[in-house]
This record gives C-alpha cells, structure tokens and sequence, in this order.
C-alpha cells in the first residue's frame, strides 16, 4: 500500500478521507446536543420538582381546611396524624395504640399505608424481641411537617 503523501493517491480516496472526517464531526456534533438536551432535561425535572413542591408548601399553607368526613379524607389525616406521633417521639404499636386509642389492626394498615404519600417509615429493631423497638419518619415527602403540626387539632378532632 502506498504512502500517504505518495502521488498515486486518487481523488476517491481523498474524498472518502474527507468525508469520514465530515462523518466524524457530525457524530461528535449530534453526540454534543445529545448530551446536553439529556443535561437540560435533568435540570427541568429537578427544577420542576422544586417548583411543584413549593407550589404545594404555598397551596397549603394558605388553604382552609375544609372537611368532607368521607373515608379517604379520614384515612388521609389517621396517615398525617400517625406520621407526626411517630416523629415526635419513639413509638411503636402499642404505645401508638394506647395514645389514639386506634385499633392495632387500622395502625398496622396506617403505617403500612404511608409510603403511598411517599413518607418513608421503617420500625428500627431495638433488643432481641421481635417487637422490641420503634417506628421512625425518615421523609416526610412532598407532605410538610410543620402544617400537620400547626393543623392537628382540627385533624384529631375531624378523626374523633
């Protein structure tokens, strides 16, 4: 095979050289909006994450509360209420039941219940019983713990 700079070089060869670089280019021009559509379309989910979250903080903390008392609105708030019991303090089955005074069995199905409003909960062994330990709120979600705190009265009293 010749060499580069040898004058038996056709113009095919020359055009497919230039054409390959052309190809190169392209790819590595595509693969750069690639990239940074993927990287922009990061950043609006996040940016669109943020912005619903506040959206949500705002809508509830200027919104009445107006009760309808029908079951999912009542399994709602037992969900709000079980969650901030356990994040204020070491609870498990028992104590939770003698607090609310709630069957074992609507707690048990609550706390199993709360990942459906994304609040992570997980019960932290302490000791070697089996039971022996307590419930602990490790998220509160797109839920914001400090309106459940300032609405609790009116959601025990809509639970009573």
């Amino acid at each position: 095979m010749c060499h580069r700079s040898c004058d038996c070089l056709s113009s095919s060869v020359l055009i497919d050289y230039i054409s390959m670089a052309e190809v190169f280019a392209t790819v590595r021009h595509i693969w750069q909006h690639i990239v940074v559509n993927v990287l922009l379309g990061y950043l609006l989910f996040m940016l669109n994450h943020v912005v619903y979250r506040q959206l949500l903080i705002t809508i509830a903390k200027n919104m009445s509360l107006n009760f309808t008392g029908s079951k999912q609105q009542k399994a709602f708030l037992r969900k709000l209420y079980i969650a901030y019991l356990i994040d204020s303090e070491r609870h498990n089955l028992l104590s939770l039941h003698k607090l609310t005074e709630m069957p074992r069995r609507t707690l048990q199905d609550a706390i199993a219940a709360l990942a459906d409003l994304a609040i992570e909960c997980e019960f932290v062994q302490d000791g070697e019983r089996n039971n022996a330990g307590y419930y602990r709120i490790n998220h509160w979600g797109a839920i914001e713990r400090n309106w459940v705190a300032a609405n609790l009265e009116q959601i025990i009293s809509e639970l009573n």
